[in-house]
């Protein structure tokens, strides 16, 4: 009889942790995240995803923040296994009047502390409508095309990768602005 109690609890406490993971990335976010005004973009790497959505500022923390932020979280997991939030960053970035930089690194670590990932991620909103493309670059200075998202809360860029430099141009492929550290070869 004890054994079936004992079984019995086991069976009902896997139940209940196996429904701490959310069915799918939606109601992950949902979940995990409430605060999330719009998703903007998702892609995956190295068995995560990375999700960039905006949010409202926190105004009895930053009282004089009055406006949308961008911010990126990692999950992982898929649609048969469940979902869970690994790690959540944003809000910190570095702005002009033609765009926004948020530059952000998900470092993913065992237990024990060794890390076995490094997503570095730059992203940001654009903000000025002669702008076409964005490039990024990093320390080695060159650049390469980030991708850029349209929505109904604007128009944003996002690149997966350890970017520093961010440069704008228009159609005529002029520079716009560039935002970011000085490169030597520019």
């Amino acid at each position: 009889m004890k054994k079936l109690s004992c079984l019995v609890i086991l069976l009902i406490m896997g139940s209940l942790l196996g429904g701490c993971k959310a069915n799918n990335l939606n109601e992950a976010i949902r979940k995990e995240l409430p605060e999330v005004q719009k998703v903007i973009h998702t892609e995956q790497i190295n068995g995560y995803t990375v999700v960039m959505f905006l949010t409202k500022s926190d105004k009895e923390k930053f009282p004089f923040s009055d406006f949308n932020a961008l911010a990126v979280s990692l999950f992982k997991g898929n649609d048969t296994d469940g979902w869970v939030l690994e790690k959540y960053k944003g809000w910190a970035h570095n702005e002009n009047k033609n765009i926004t930089v948020y530059r952000e690194r998900f470092t993913i670590e065992k237990s024990d502390g060794h890390v076995i990932a490094v997503i570095p991620i730059i992203f940001g909103e654009i903000n000025n409508a002669n702008i076409s493309s964005v490039e990024v670059a990093g320390e080695n200075g060159g650049f390469t095309n980030a991708q850029i998202f349209q929505s109904n809360y604007g128009r944003f860029y996002f690149k997966i990768g350890n970017f520093t430099t961010v440069k704008c141009l228009s159609k005529e492929g002029e520079v716009v602005c560039q935002q970011g550290n000085k490169l030597k070869n520019s």
